[in-house]
């Protein structure tokens, strides 16, 4: 499941303000490619990501609501980085969508975590076993719940794979996770683990 480089230390969020009408449908690559030439720095950097947006489905596009959030995981050593970002414009396929002022937002040790998109076999019983795999390496002992079917397209490449909740962590395996994720394409998205919105953080 993946090799891209493992990446251990201290991550944070950035939350943007995101002003536009909408993106497109497979936003991902070029939301990502729009990043990089607004933040050079993000180039090849094992650690950055962005977490999946949440919108409206607007047949051919994505419509932003108007408390639209862009999500930026970054190694806390990026964060000046991150924030030049704020006031500029990002062409996304031919969408404008504004960058407003950011939000620190750290990572916290939550018992139940989830991933929208886990890059991996389209086989669940492969994912499940290639996860457990994971987990073991790192050391993570939790509950594995697989969720829904889910595909990416990056024009050149699908990337498939499940969402994926994982149940009952200890703190240090909630912050290890949320830091390393799972699989690839953490720049697209994927592996990329935000506490349960029902569950309660850890103390």
């Amino acid at each position: 499941m993946g090799g891209e480089p493992a990446w251990h230390a201290a991550v944070i969020d950035l939350v943007y303000e995101l002003i536009g009408d909408g993106l497109p449908k497979d936003y991902p690559l070029p939301l990502w490619r729009a990043l990089e030439s607004a933040l050079p720095e993000l180039t090849g950097h094992p650690a950055a990501g962005v977490l999946p947006l949440k919108a409206a489905d607007g047949g051919d596009v994505w419509l932003l609501p108007r408390r639209a959030r862009l999500v930026l995981r970054l190694p806390t050593d990026l964060e000046e980085t991150g924030r030049r970002l704020c006031g500029q414009t990002l062409d996304v396929s031919g969408c404008l969508v504004r960058v407003g002022d950011c939000q620190r937002r750290e990572i916290a040790a939550f018992p139940t975590l989830h991933a929208h998109h886990v890059a991996g076999s389209p086989d669940e019983v492969e994912f499940l076993a290639d996860v457990a795999q994971e987990l073991g390496r790192l050391g993570v002992t939790a509950q594995v719940l697989c969720g829904r079917a889910q595909r990416l397209d990056l024009g050149d490449q699908v990337v498939q794979g499940f969402d994926l909740v994982l149940h009952d962590l200890k703190p240090e395996a909630s912050l290890l996770l949320q830091r390393q994720g799972l699989g690839d394409f953490r720049r697209f998205g994927c592996g990329l683990f935000v506490p349960h919105k029902t569950i309660t953080r850890l103390t």
